[in-house]
């Protein structure tokens, strides 16, 4: 994950700003409170040349206690925007697409296992899609592309969205805030993400879409990350964040340095004490390594991955 320079550019304000540019990586929101309830509106600028994987532009899941598995993926499938191409947006399903599907338990299967095919172009072109779900008229979902409505839908999803999951753009969670699937991540340049708490009209869209000024004092915006932060904004903690634009804190976390802790190794009857790295999203890094073998290398070390373990991640339904 980085920033790039050369997005798109608003009505007001024509010289380029930073893009998020996604390559098999994710960023992630924890314990976001204050998300969408009876209705949501995603909005981004997207960019893609991506032909080799599905794409999975926004994920929302919550930490589910559920001891029934088909239920817990649903939880983490609690509102997700897959597939850059085909799009599709579902609200608690269990499955993106299985087959066959007689009995219609699929999220494609409510677009007819047909989708609206070319939402996202992939041939690098900048297009702006929005995605709006209201628990109204039997969970009726639209998408829309350059503010024209490609795809409306009655998904049956009508239970409210539960606040402090985890948000996650580029990649699906198969669990909370990980458990990630790279051949459905998102490859591609994502800018202007909005969130909001309502269902915006199209006219809303159309008129917004390009603007910047003003958008921030809209009724019912949620979070908006424009990344064009002049220097980030850096916590005390040492993570480097997006600012949230509407005023509500939700500042985006893009690179977290991994935390340093002290673990007991048990192997082959022995016992090592010793310091190690944990990692979530993020990587360890010195640019002023000296010395490295120019020849032969050997490189050791002992790993672990917690959230494999059975009880908090599925096999992905795709």
């Amino acid at each position: 994950m980085s920033l790039v320079a050369g997005t798109v550019s608003t009505a007001a304000d024509k010289s380029p700003g930073h893009a998020l540019l996604l390559n098999n990586h994710a960023v992630v929101l924890k314990h976001f409170e204050g998300f969408a309830s009876d209705a949501v509106t995603f909005e981004a600028w997207l960019s893609s040349s991506d032909f080799c994987n599905a794409g999975t532009i926004l994920s929302y899941a919550f930490d589910s206690n559920s001891t029934d598995a088909q239920q817990r993926a649903a939880d983490f499938n609690h509102f997700a925007i897959f597939d850059a191409h085909r799009m599709i947006a579902c609200h608690a399903f269990t499955y993106f697409t299985i087959w066959p599907d007689p009995n219609k338990i699929s999220c494609y299967s409510k677009y007819g296992n047909h989708p609206v095919t070319s939402i996202l172009e992939r041939d690098g072109s900048w297009h702006h899609i929005a995605v709006t779900w209201t628990a109204a008229n039997h969970g009726t979902t639209k998408i829309y592309q350059d503010g024209l409505l490609m795809a409306q839908v009655e998904t049956g999803s009508t239970e409210p969205l539960q606040p402090g999951g985890a948000l996650m753009l580029g990649a699906d969670q198969d669990c909370y805030a990980g458990c990630t699937d790279s051949t459905q991540a998102y490859h591609g340049l994502m800018d202007e993400v909005r969130i909001w708490s309502v269902e915006r009209t199209q006219e809303q869209i159309l008129d917004n879409m390009r603007l910047r000024d003003g958008v921030s004092d809209q009724s019912g915006l949620v979070a908006y990350w424009t990344f064009d932060d002049p220097n980030m904004l850096e916590s005390t903690s040492g993570v480097w964040q997006a600012r949230d634009s509407s005023k509500n804190g939700h500042h985006l976390p893009l690179v977290t340095p991994p935390q340093q802790d002290m673990v007991t190794i048990h192997q082959g009857g022995q016992t090592y004490e010793t310091g190690m790295l944990s990692f979530s999203n993020n990587y360890a890094l010195n640019e002023a390594v000296e010395g490295m073998p120019e020849t032969n290398l050997t490189d050791e070390m002992w790993g672990t991955h917690s959230s494999l373990q059975k009880n908090h991640c599925r096999t992905p339904a795709l």
